[in-house]
């Protein structure tokens, strides 16, 4: 069953409370966008920054090998960014303003993180389950 076939899953615009937060929350579809900011978990998740609408979020991937060529596309991405802004003798646009859309299904998950001034924070991270371009959609369908 594709990610648009099933009508389970109600799509959420931003980030929704969470009973408990060490657990994930219920299925949610939306589209992000990813920056080319990303780290590797110790168990070998990665994780990118994102945005949904306006707000920034942390998407985590499970490791797999699907994720390789979506790794490769943001990297792809800073390359022709910086050989652009190099053509024009302009400055290189920060890489959160760089992002590849992606629609994605998974779950919220809270984190609480303190910042410098010792002040908790809260950190809203997507446990993604399955992700497609909307690219790929858009050839399909033309």
């Amino acid at each position: 069953m594709s990610l648009s076939q099933q009508s389970a899953v109600q799509p959420a615009p931003l980030p929704v409370p969470i009973s408990n937060p060490s657990q994930p929350g219920p299925l949610v579809r939306l589209r992000v966008g990813l920056t080319p900011q990303k780290k590797q978990t110790p168990s070998g998740d990665i994780v990118i920054l994102g945005y949904v609408q306006k707000s920034e979020v942390e998407i985590i991937f499970k490791r797999e090998n699907a994720l390789i060529p979506l790794v490769t596309q943001l990297a792809e991405l800073v390359k022709t960014a910086r050989s652009k802004s190099e053509a024009a003798n302009l400055p290189m646009p920060h890489v959160s303003a760089l992002r590849i859309p992606l629609d994605v299904e998974g779950s919220w998950r809270v984190r609480l993180q303190v910042d410098e001034d010792e002040i908790p924070v809260r950190r809203y991270q997507l446990l993604v389950n399955r992700w497609r371009s909307p690219q790929t959609v858009e050839k399909l369908t033309a």
